[in-house]
């Protein structure tokens, strides 16, 4: 979820879907939007934050930073992939932006792992 503030001062939360990072070690989070649903809040608060919750294993992290709008086709193109096509599209759509966001906060939470005598363990 990427939670922004509105020009009101509400927070609002929509889902994501992160784009394929470019390499193992990159913290940033990038993912595309379009340029209609965050784009005007973004550009009044730039302060996000983005969480991520694992229904499997109950894994949580939570980022808190500055977003970033890139309309540079060519870090949208880096970007692009299968998964984010099925939800937009078309990557010649001209409505397409990415969305960086870049962390000054992560905090994550790891649930203990049950062991077969019933004990847990961190």
């Amino acid at each position: 979820m990427l939670t922004s503030r509105a020009s009101n001062g509400l927070l609002h939360s929509c889902g994501i879907i992160p784009a394929r990072p470019l390499s193992l070690s990159q913290v940033n989070v990038v993912f595309i939007s379009n340029n209609a649903s965050k784009f005007e809040e973004l550009q009044n608060d730039s302060s996000v934050n983005i969480s991520f919750f694992d229904t499997l294993s109950s894994r949580r992290v939570s980022f808190a930073g500055r977003a970033n709008i890139i309309t540079d086709r060519a870090v949208i193109k880096q970007h692009w992939s299968s998964k984010i096509a099925a939800y937009f599209g078309d990557l010649g759509d001209e409505c397409l932006v990415a969305i960086e966001v870049i962390p000054d906060e992560i905090r994550y939470w790891v649930a203990p792992l049950a062991h077969a005598h019933g004990s847990e363990s961190v």
